[in-house]
């Protein structure tokens, strides 16, 4: 199997192979989803609100509800290379930057979490999942 999996289209049921079962293809977005978008979705956010909020690494944590050590790892670049390109693929189309400005004005933590949420599930389910 290769790294990349395309994600269906929500309007599509999920459909198995031969070779795979439902579960398998399900674990297989939701793990893709868990290790490639949405920590390319917080580095874009992280990103953002260090660049034009001018945040501290502890602030931006404190903001997205992780922890400073990630935000760092994530600000120096510490990521793989399909990360990084869904990240590209996030900042070159600006679909972090409403959720940037929320966290950076003291948005409800809920509401950045759910707009984090929405975000990943949008480029899960819109096929972008094989950047």
């Amino acid at each position: 199997m290769t790294e990349t999996v395309m994600m269906t289209n929500r309007r599509e049921p999920l459909e198995a192979n031969d070779s795979q079962s439902l579960e398998d293809v399900t674990k297989l977005e939701c793990d893709k989803i868990a290790k490639v978008v949405l920590p390319a979705v917080r580095i874009s956010i992280a990103e953002e609100m260090q660049s034009e909020y001018n945040l501290s690494q502890q602030e931006i944590a404190d903001k997205l509800g992780i922890a400073q050590v990630a935000v760092s790892k994530y600000l120096n670049g510490k990521y793989s290379g399909t990360v990084k390109r869904m990240r590209d693929y996030i900042k070159d189309n600006k679909l972090a930057n409403k959720i940037a400005r929320k966290a950076a004005e003291n948005g409800k933590a809920s509401d950045v979490r759910n707009m984090i949420n929405e975000l990943c599930t949008s480029i899960a389910f819109d096929g972008k999942m094989s950047l």
